[in-house]
């Protein structure tokens, strides 16, 4: 069951799940998000998932304003460095840098750091995307 499954064992079948919903959930708003918006912005959306005890993972909520506070412990080891990649990576992909950032975010993740990963690239996705 589930409650057996060690830390590596679930992540690989939880985080190909949740990639793919992601994935649908940029299909289904790209459109609108596409044409209202300008050179230079940029969305963050924050995703709710919870995983059912044979390890299928369900979507619960997007939030379109997800919180950034640092109210404890845990979130000021994550959100600073996360909302630095965030920048970096917008940054980049809006004219900054040689590119580097792409294998950066390719590369194995530093332990104890947030990593974002790339679901949806426009800029080098075939034509018919």
């Amino acid at each position: 069951g589930a409650a057996s499954w060690s830390s590596p064992a679930w992540s690989s079948l939880f985080w190909p799940q949740v990639r793919h919903i992601c994935g649908d959930i940029v299909d289904a708003v790209r459109g609108r998000l596409s044409s209202e918006s300008r050179v230079g912005e940029f969305e963050v959306l924050g995703l709710d998932f919870v995983c059912d005890a044979e390890g299928r993972v369900r979507f619960l909520e997007a939030n379109r304003d997800p919180s950034w506070v640092v109210d404890g412990e845990t979130k000021r080891g994550i959100i600073p460095s996360l909302v630095r990649e965030m920048l970096e990576i917008v940054l980049a992909a809006h004219g900054g840098g040689d590119g580097s950032w792409r294998s950066a975010l390719l590369e194995e993740p530093v332990e104890g750091r947030p990593r974002f990963e790339i679901i949806v690239d426009e800029e080098h996705e075939p034509a018919s995307a």
